[in-house]
């Protein structure tokens, strides 16, 4: 590289510029975001390819109407395009899923079992696998994790008809693998997902999306 010498005046003297300039330039910080639609997808071409992803996560759950959160914990299965199980440890007993027709939801404290069709309702086939095609930012901030490496926070576009906003999923960059998402509800209630052991599976048995009304419970059904 070719430096030209500046010349600058200090009283009676002129010193050339590149008389200071022996110590190294301090190095650039390194960047803070990436682009978002690349990240997106790769992931998406593993669920198109076939493959399903199934995690143990940690849920915390940010209540508007009281200002207070919760946490519950679980085992989440997603099918693309449209089952999914919600499978939770706690509260025990507790299950949302999809077997591609109903969404059913089981209230043990209330022994009852909710199903609305699927067109009636949005489910995490929605957020989570259409979701990944609509890239609210042209960036996504990332940090890096001492599990996962780079690790992309990533705004999603919600459907309007979807009810939710402040739609995010967190991707690890290298592995092209969920490891956070949210969202927020129309009541304001907000809800985080921390994915703890995230694995992309070749295939799912058909029986993990099979949902039977447990003895003892009544069924409603949900316009």
């Amino acid at each position: 590289m070719t430096l030209i010498a500046i010349l600058v005046c200090c009283g009676p003297a002129c010193l050339p510029l590149t008389a200071y300039a022996q110590e190294p330039a301090p190095a650039a910080a390194p960047p803070t975001s990436l682009e978002a639609s690349p990240i997106l997808a790769r992931l998406r071409a593993r669920l198109d390819a076939g493959q399903s992803f199934q995690s143990s996560f940690r849920q915390v759950s940010v209540w508007s109407a009281f200002g207070e959160a919760d946490t519950s914990s679980g085992t989440l299965t997603v099918s693309p395009p449209d089952r999914f199980r919600l499978e939770y440890d706690q509260p025990a007993g507790h299950r949302i899923g999809s077997d591609g027709r109903y969404v059913w939801t089981f209230l043990p404290e209330d022994r009852q079992v909710l199903r609305a069709h699927i067109e009636e309702t949005t489910s995490w086939g929605q957020f989570f696998y259409e979701g990944l095609g609509r890239a609210a930012d042209s960036l996504a901030t990332y940090r890096n994790d001492p599990r996962h490496g780079r690790v992309a926070h990533i705004a999603l576009r919600a459907r309007p008809e979807w009810g939710v906003g402040d739609l995010f999923i967190e991707v690890a960059v290298d592995q092209a693998l969920p490891v956070g998402y949210g969202y927020r509800d129309e009541e304001g209630n907000a809800f985080s997902f921390t994915f703890l052991a995230p694995r992309m599976l070749a295939s799912i048995p058909e029986e993990q999306f099979r949902f039977r009304i447990p003895e003892g419970y009544e069924l409603f059904e949900v316009d």
